[in-house]
């Protein structure tokens, strides 16, 4: 028989929780928080299933229970179209483009994982958890991992690929998304080498995500790592391993026997790179592959009629904006008037443009 919800609450509060797990379980009792954001929050704040579950109770909705696994064909390769391919080394760390990302994602992983429901779950790190004004947060790392040459995960991984992610001298595409967060040098290893501490520049309480699959650059590499090694396989901990690598024209994964993860259902994962979306499109129409990992509405309309393509979306931040030149003196005198500016905007049929531009695949902006 299940325990009641309210004296597991209860319980978790008087023993466990920290001001931040309270003023989170409060704003979500006394209904200032709905329960997807209270899910987002917690899963940010590396809340515990159980308090998730127990504040889920006592507000009265049903106990988060997991979905029945579904049944899963084990074996056979995925054919991957990438759009377009690297345009650079592929060095994680310098990762400023949709070819090299979608290619070392197959292989690498992160400390954490941002769903498709803006929540975090966790990966080479079980939990984490923030200091009371949110300048330092703890990862407890996950044990018994493998990188796929067989040398063991620690520590001092991750606070070598945060320290290439940092350096401000070193090349790092995430130098934009560690601004003002992060410096290099400020990670510390704990608790025996089982946990890692982050000491911010200032409180950040999104901080977690920029330890996931968000800010792509940070895949936990060696702390051994020598610029060239990523395409040559093995500096990596996921389910997949880096077997080939040719630039511009595609890359070979085969399942890693030793993923931390258990064994993937795919025996591997073959990419072809494409150059423009008129030849992935047909390729994928043609049955030369199974799947693109991006397209565009207005570059692959072919796609999105064909009852035989399954279209998988997501919420992302591209947009599109008109931007008008108000700050210098070559600017048009017109529109360093704000009203005018104003008026711009208000002829401007959102909805309508939405629709016929991107086949209701957007949402209106904000003008911020």
């Amino acid at each position: 028989m299940e325990r009641d919800p309210l004296k597991r609450l209860d319980e978790f509060r008087s023993t466990q929780a920290s001001e931040l797990d309270n003023a989170l379980i409060d704003e979500f009792l006394t209904g200032q928080a709905n329960r997807a954001d209270f899910l987002r929050h917690a899963s940010v704040i590396g809340l515990s299933a159980t308090a998730i579950g127990a504040a889920l109770g006592t507000a009265g909705y049903a106990s988060a229970a997991s979905a029945a696994p579904r049944a899963v064909k084990a074996g056979g390769r995925l054919r991957l179209g990438i759009i377009p391919g690297p345009t650079g080394a592929l060095e994680p760390h310098q990762f400023a483009d949709h070819g090299r990302l979608a290619t070392g994602t197959i292989c690498g992983e992160f400390l954490t994982a941002t769903n498709q429901d803006n929540t975090l779950s966790p990966r080479l790190a079980l939990n984490w958890k923030p200091n009371k004004d949110g300048t330092q947060w703890a990862f407890n790392l996950r044990q018994g991992v493998k990188f796929q040459d067989g040398s063991p995960f620690a520590a001092a991984d991750v606070i070598a690929t945060f320290n290439r992610c940092t350096d401000p001298n070193g090349g790092s595409g995430a130098l934009s998304a560690f601004k003002g967060v992060l410096k290099a040098g400020n990670i510390q290893a704990a608790n025996g080498g089982k946990t890692v501490v982050f000491y911010l520049d200032a409180p950040t309480a999104a901080f977690p995500y920029l330890t996931s699959n968000t800010t792509y650059q940070s895949i936990i590499q060696p702390s051994n790592y020598k610029l060239g090694s990523f395409s040559k396989g093995g500096t990596t901990t996921g389910a997949f391993r880096l077997m080939s690598y040719s630039p511009g024209l595609g890359a070979k994964f085969d399942r890693n026997p030793g993923w931390w993860g258990g064994s993937a259902p795919l025996d591997g994962v073959d990419v072809t790179y494409y150059t423009d979306a008129a030849a992935v499109t047909a390729a994928l129409l043609g049955n030369q592959i199974d799947m693109i990992s991006q397209v565009s509405f207005s570059d692959s309309r072919a796609l999105f009629n064909n009852p035989t393509i399954q279209i998988i979306t997501a919420k992302g931040t591209p947009h599109r904006e008109i931007s008008m030149l108000v700050s210098t003196a070559a600017a048009v005198k017109p529109f360093k008037d704000r009203r005018v500016r104003q008026a711009l905007a208000l002829t401007l049929d959102r909805p309508k443009i939405i629709k016929q531009l991107f086949n209701g695949f957007g949402i209106p902006g904000n003008d911020s």
